[in-house]
């Protein structure tokens, strides 16, 4: 009988004690009276408590804090912003226990030496954005063992607080443009350590001998716009899972300064230097960086790559020298070939020019698989200069000054399938066919001078599936121009100065989807359109009558969008769109439209979206619109409408 009353009272007393603990907590997760501590704002949520204080004066914000500690649990977030705060007194914040601290545009500009004392068992982020800060304790952050997270944006101090011995510190982001160098000491004993940001602070010139080293869990470096002109060969030292060193916008003039002080990291895969002061990647510049996979040397001042800049870097895949000065690359530039396994390399807005220059980018790099070569200097494709290369599959030449490409000088390419000479001076004149691609996807070649196209043209490419022609000064298109291509899918000629495509151009190509024929000069509706065709644009023309019922060249049954807007249409006949049943969105806009007949867009049953704005039209048959039993969406605006019914 005792065991069991003891039993019964045992499970009565835990029952009361989880209640009474559900009541601290509820209690304690509760923010004080508003009143009592204006001028910060408390919110609670779950069982965090944040608390933000601004647009005031510390004496107010001190009676505050001192009204907050009537909270027992800690607060999760205390933020300090947009106040009259010139200083912080020692002892600032006890007995508070604070998780998150941020403190941001208080024209701050000292605190005392003790000022964090209290936090050393709670605080885990310190969060400080002060531009006109004067100094920082060198021990302010040594007491506060806990923390994970520092920020320290502060623009006018001279030396960084010590961090060494924070055993549990994962981050750290420094901004202090009045620092001129890092302490040997500061990033000592960090186990836990993974990032490091240090940015904007343009004083810093160079980094000496072990600054940053025995860090184990390290995975980024980040020291960008740093004024660092000279890096010590074990500046960087046993850091074991370093993976990123970005080194962006800084003074190094030679890129073998870096590579030398990288040799040693085993699992490196990404160097990132742009914007630098390099103007040449010389000889050696990267020796000996067998996990390196990714570097990036954009916006320097690079003429050239000369022989063995690149020695035993067998991960290699991508390198970006784009915005740079190149104007040649050695063939040898990678030593020995075997290792060279590079397949990007962009090259976009330099000064290339010679046909040499491409073979010897190809030689150099026999596993390629894209070529950035846009926005150069290059003229002339000569044949040879780019034919024969197993592996590339994108070549981009856009935005060049091309006039003169030789016959079938594109080939020899048997992976090749994205190719864009866009923007050239490319004529009709060339010795077409040009190219000799049995894999080629896609060419873009709008924004060039090409009047006439015919069979010569487009063939040697048996798999095309999309051409640009638009921006061209095209007048004719023969009825044989797509004969090579019978896959294409995607056809744009928009923006030339086609009168006519009686030819049925495309009559032939059965997977053909999209076509796009506007901005011409077209006067007529266009006849064998493949039935397959889905998306259709031949707005802005000169077309001013649909084809007259029954009219083959609209019996496109798998039409879902078609804009004809901006032609000079006076009228849609009678069940002229019956065989568009599949069709969803119709631009009919900017024409001269005067009536709707009943039957004009009968068998438009998938109707979705319809466009009449800027037409004449002076009524709707009350009938006009009732077979469009899906319409979400029509316009009728700037239309001189005078009589629209409304059907039951």
């Amino acid at each position: 009988m005792c065991s069991l009353f003891m039993a019964s009272w045992n499970r009565a007393l835990v029952a009361s004690l989880l209640v009474l603990m559900c009541r601290i907590t509820q209690a304690t997760t509760t923010c004080p009276d508003p009143k009592t501590i204006l001028p910060c704002i408390c919110s609670a949520n779950e069982q965090e408590i944040q608390v933000w204080c601004g647009q005031s004066e510390l004496s107010r914000i001190m009676e505050a804090l001192k009204a907050l500690t009537s909270l027992q649990a800690p607060i999760d977030e205390l933020i300090f912003e947009n106040n009259v705060m010139p200083s912080l007194p020692g002892q600032v914040f006890m007995p508070l226990k604070i998780v998150r601290l941020m403190i941001r545009d208080n024209g701050l500009e000292r605190v005392s030496s003790n000022w964090l004392l209290g936090l050393e068992t709670s605080l885990l982020e310190l969060y400080i954005v002060e531009p006109g800060l004067r100094s920082l304790p060198d021990d302010s952050l040594s007491t506060l063992p806990k923390l994970e997270a520092i920020t320290l944006n502060v623009g006018a101090v001279k030396q960084i607080p010590s961090m060494a011995g924070l055993a549990r510190l994962r981050y750290i982001y420094i901004q202090a443009p009045e620092v001129t160098e890092i302490s040997s000491q500061l990033f000592i004993s960090l186990p836990y350590l993974e990032q490091i940001h240090v940015v904007s602070s343009p004083k810093i010139s160079r980094l000496d001998q072990g600054l940053l080293s025995d860090l184990p869990r390290l995975t980024l470096i980040n020291m960008t716009r740093c004024g660092l002109s000279w890096l010590h060969p074990r500046a960087f030292a046993r850091l074991p899972a370093l993976v990123e060193l970005a080194l962006v916008g800084n003074r190094f003039a030679s890129a073998r300064t870096v590579g030398a002080a990288v040799r040693d990291l085993p699992v490196l895969s990404t160097i990132r230097l742009d914007e630098n002061e390099i103007t040449q990647v010389e000889e050696g510049a990267f020796v000996d960086i067998p996990s390196l996979r990714h570097l990036s040397l954009t916006r320097n001042r690079i003429l050239g790559v000369q022989r063995g800049a690149f020695y035993r870097t067998p991960l290699l895949r991508s390198i970006d020298l784009s915005h740079n000065q190149v104007q040649i690359i050695h063939a040898e530039s990678f030593i020995p070939l075997s290792d060279d396994n590079v397949e990007e390399m962009r090259l976009s807005y330099n000064q290339i020019e010679h046909a040499l220059t491409l073979r010897s980018i190809l030689d150099a790099l026999p596993r390629l698989r894209l070529l950035d070569l846009s926005h150069n200097r290059i003229v002339d494709i000569l044949f040879g200069t780019l034919r024969g290369h197993p592996t590339l599959e994108i070549l981009l030449l856009n935005d060049n000054q091309i006039t003169r490409i030789g016959q079938e000088a594109l080939s020899g390419m048997p992976s090749l399938r994205e190719l864009n000479l866009r923007n050239n001076s490319l004529t009709s004149h060339l010795d077409f066919p040009i190219w000799n691609l049995p894999s080629l996807k896609g060419v873009d070649l709008s924004h060039n001078r090409i009047r006439r196209i015919d069979r010569r043209v487009m063939a040697n490419l048996p798999s095309l599936r999309r051409v640009d022609l638009s921006y061209n000064t095209l007048a004719l298109a023969d009825s044989g121009a797509f004969l090579g291509n019978p896959a294409l899918e995607i056809v744009n000629m928009s923006h030339n100065s086609l009168v006519s495509l009686s030819h049925a151009p495309f009559a032939h190509l059965v997977n053909l989807y999209e076509l796009d024929v506007s901005y011409n000069r077209l006067k007529e509706f266009i006849i064998g359109l493949p039935q397959g065709l889905e998306f259709l644009r031949i707005a802005r023309n000169q077309i001013t009558a649909f084809p007259r019922p029954p009219a083959p060249e609209m019996n496109l049954v798998n039409l879902k969008f078609m804009d004809i807007s901006g032609n000079g249409l006076h009228h849609i006949p009678t069940g002229m769109m019956k065989s568009l049943k599949k069709l969803r969105w119709l631009n009919v806009g900017d024409n001269a439209l005067t009536t709707l007949d009943d039957q004009a867009l009968k068998g438009l049953s998938s109707l979705e979206a319809l466009d009449l704005r800027n037409n004449r039209l002076l009524s709707i048959h009350p009938m006009g619109l009732s077979h469009l039993h899906n319409l979400v969406s029509s316009n009728t605006s700037f239309s001189l409408l005078l009589s629209i019914r409304r059907v039951p």
